[in-house]
């Protein structure tokens, strides 16, 4: 919701990217407007919240990463777009509005929101890289990277203890179920967010934007959801090859890897796997118009099942290495 007074004074919405709401909200800040965040919908009093916005939301996965493409889009188009360009009809006359006269110096804080707000779809470029990574590591039993032994322990463990400790004392108000899906959505958007860059840089160079369609406009089954299932796919059976390979190359030094890189491979696949799964899951259901209950883990199957594989992997481990029996 923007204050009346506060659209006068800068023109009213201003345009240039496909996301106008978040730029206007930006140039209204730079000039000294104060940003609020309200939420009278879910905090308070029950009886004094009221519904603060009503409209329609992607009912399908194809319009979500429709949605949030447009969305990266637009941001990553106001750190591209000519900020001087000005889109008023000549003979328009400003309405005359009050600006506030006192401009607190926070140059360096907004400019962080600034960048955070508009560069982030850039993030994603990571987890096409961790995608790659995984999968290189599950198909050839290779790290892609330089395992530093035990100084990489020596780095990461005081790292992760001290992000717990301070994320167990933060004032937050977010569920911990939240946090874990917005780790899913993060992998689920990585594909969406770099086609959006790419499409901003070509709009940035030839002037051109693609052909516009609504959020509800998306088909169910749309080509922006098969990157997503081509990985999934393809890392549980990397899982599964890598578990064949070290068990068939076991007793020769030219095929095996060692248990650690196996193991640090099917983390690293399974970790993906389940991040996806959600996204790949609704993909499947709608492509098929199978129901939303289906495809579900119905009476704890899929724990069962695992529990069941794990046996089959370490009998075969043993009935193959053959270790002594004797504990001496």
């Amino acid at each position: 919701m923007f204050r009346r007074e506060a659209l006068d004074s800068i023109g009213g919405i201003q345009y240039g990217s496909l996301t106008e709401d978040c730029y206007t909200g930006q140039v209204l800040c730079s000039m000294g407007w104060k940003a609020q965040y309200f939420r009278k919908d879910f905090e308070g009093e029950p009886s004094e919240r009221i519904r603060l916005a009503e409209g329609l939301i992607p009912d399908s996965v194809a319009g979500s990463l429709a949605q949030r493409k447009r969305w990266a889009k637009g941001n990553f188009q106001i750190v591209l777009m000519n900020k001087k360009t000005q889109y008023f009809d000549p003979e328009w006359k400003a309405p005359e509005a009050h600006v506030p006269s006192y401009h607190k110096s926070n140059k360096f804080m907004r400019r962080v929101f600034y960048y955070n707000s508009t560069l982030y779809p850039l993030g994603s470029v990571t987890a096409i890289l961790f995608y790659y990574i995984t999968l290189y590591f599950l198909f050839s039993g290779y790290a892609p990277i330089y395992m530093a032994g035990a100084r990489l322990v020596y780095a990461l463990v005081p790292k992760l203890f001290v992000q717990g400790v301070l994320s167990a004392l933060s004032n937050r108000t977010v569920d911990n179920s939240d946090v874990v899906r917005s780790q899913e959505v993060w992998f689920a958007y990585a594909f969406t967010n770099c086609t959006a860059v790419l499409e901003a840089f070509w709009w940035k160079i030839t002037g051109k934007e693609p052909k516009w369609f609504n959020t509800g406009g998306a088909s169910r089954g749309s080509m922006a959801e098969l990157p997503n299932v081509i990985i999934f796919f393809g890392t549980v059976v990397g899982v599964l090859w890598s578990v064949v390979r070290f068990l068939a190359g076991y007793n020769s030094i030219q095929t095996s890897h060692g248990a650690s890189l196996l193991f640090a491979s099917m983390m690293m696949g399974l970790f993906i796997a389940v991040k996806l799964a959600p996204s790949v899951r609704m993909s499947i259901q709608e492509y098929f118009g199978w129901s939303y209950e289906s495809l579900m883990d119905q009476g704890n199957v899929v724990s069962s099942i695992s529990i069941a594989f794990g046996l089959i992997f370490i009998a075969l481990w043993v009935w193959i290495e053959q270790p002594t029996s004797n504990p001496f």
